[in-house]
């Protein structure tokens, strides 16, 4: 194990060294204001170590209040009943393929399928696939992993006919991408009117029909929950983002820096930010700074994307519930039929044609505001609007 983890070291330390190069090459040819800007480019076009600095600093600085607030929050709603086990894979792939066609997902240009694996997404426009991990100890995760990576997938079949296949014709990089898939699983899929819909539905399906646990208002305190945890895909939707603060702020140095010793100080760096932020210490590198593929695989600058993702999709999801009041009783019934006609018009059907800002504030009117993610996960997990 002792070799196996200086080999993983030595990995992390080369992989960082090429990318510092490549950012630095990058950015002197592009004329970009510092290298890591280069790697964010790649992955979200049009976002920058400036704005990200300026929106990641108020939302650090508002999770650091909010987070000891929401727990408390929680502790004091009273009893959750456990969702116990297990929930068998042929209720739960029953159970997401009614979801993802209620959805609006085409099967006729799409696939799902049930892996061992990561879930992903990919293919075309006209070849969609996305693919789902059934945990039958947990079939919230399995339904939460469906809807993000079929968000992912409606925004690909979005992609307008005209220019399909042509560059502007491409999705706006990940940031963007991430809002489509967090639109749906978040704010859709998690809103306390598509629970009031989903807890019966579920509760037919698995045979359960006069299990508690299942109630609505239980339902909903076993999805709205918040703990900190060290792995990042596992964390709930209120201390998420402090993974990513924490990811970017490290790739910032150590980009920035050719002089930062990845192999011997990144373990001891990262669980000094865990502690600082989250209060927890990490036992080892599987719970550190060795979870995740993108160092290795030299995915610098991808990390911002799902911090940015999730709040362009609150302030998305905010602007459209105001255009089309009517989205909250469809998610009762199940449906997001106006929500996707709104993220067609505003997002999808926009492609690349115009820049990451402007997309942004051609749909809401404003440019990005990490105040509207805030309000959302103050609402959500302490019970109340967030204080601007």
């Amino acid at each position: 194990i002792k070799r196996l983890l200086v080999r993983s070291s030595d990995l992390y330390q080369k992989s960082f060294d090429v990318m510092r190069e490549v950012a630095q090459v990058k950015a002197a040819a592009l004329g970009l204001a510092q290298p890591l800007d280069a790697l964010i480019d790649e992955w979200s076009p049009g976002f920058s170590v400036a704005l990200i600095d300026g929106q990641f600093s108020k939302l650090d600085a508002g999770l650091q209040k909010l987070i000891p607030e929401a727990i408390a929050h929680i502790k004091a709603r009273g009893e959750t009943l456990p969702l116990k086990g297990p929930f068998s894979a042929e209720g739960q792939k029953e159970l997401t393929r009614k979801i993802t066609e209620d959805m609006g997902y085409d099967f006729n240009r799409g696939r799902i399928s049930y892996i061992e694996g990561h879930p992903s997404c990919g293919g075309t426009a006209d070849d969609t696939w996305f693919t789902v991990k059934i945990n039958e100890s947990d079939f919230i995760e399995t339904l939460g992993t469906t809807m993000h990576e079929a968000g992912h997938g409606l925004y690909m079949q979005g992609m307008p006919q005209d220019i399909l296949y042509k560059p502007a014709g491409e999705h706006l990089g990940m940031a963007i991408h991430e809002s489509q898939s967090i639109i749906m699983e978040r704010q859709a899929g998690q809103h306390e009117a598509f629970i009031e819909y989903m807890a019966p539905l579920a509760a037919e399906i698995f045979g359960r029909p006069y299990d508690p646990a299942f109630a609505p208002e239980n339902m909903q305190k076993v999805i709205w929950t918040a703990q900190p945890s060290f792995i990042r895909v596992s964390a709930d939707e209120l201390t998420y983002p402090v993974h990513i603060i924490l990811r970017y702020e490290l790739e910032k140095q150590i980009i920035h820096d050719k002089n930062f010793d990845v192999k011997n100080d990144l373990p001891d760096v990262w669980r000094e930010g865990m502690k600082k932020r989250l209060g927890i210490d990490p036992g080892n590198p599987a719970q550190g700074c060795m979870q995740d593929i993108h160092w290795p695989a030299g995915y610098q600058g991808y990390f911002p994307a799902y911090a940015l993702g999730a709040m362009i999709a609150a302030q998305f999801f905010q602007c459209a519930v105001k255009e089309h009041p009517q989205i909250i009783a469809e998610l009762g019934q199940g449906k997001v039929t106006s929500l996707l006609a709104w993220c067609r018009k505003h997002v999808h059907s926009r492609a690349s044609t115009v820049p990451a800002a402007q997309l942004i504030e051609d749909a809401t009117g404003e440019a990005l505001n990490v105040d509207y993610y805030l309000n959302h996960l103050s609402k959500r997990y302490a019970g109340k609007e967030w204080q601007i």
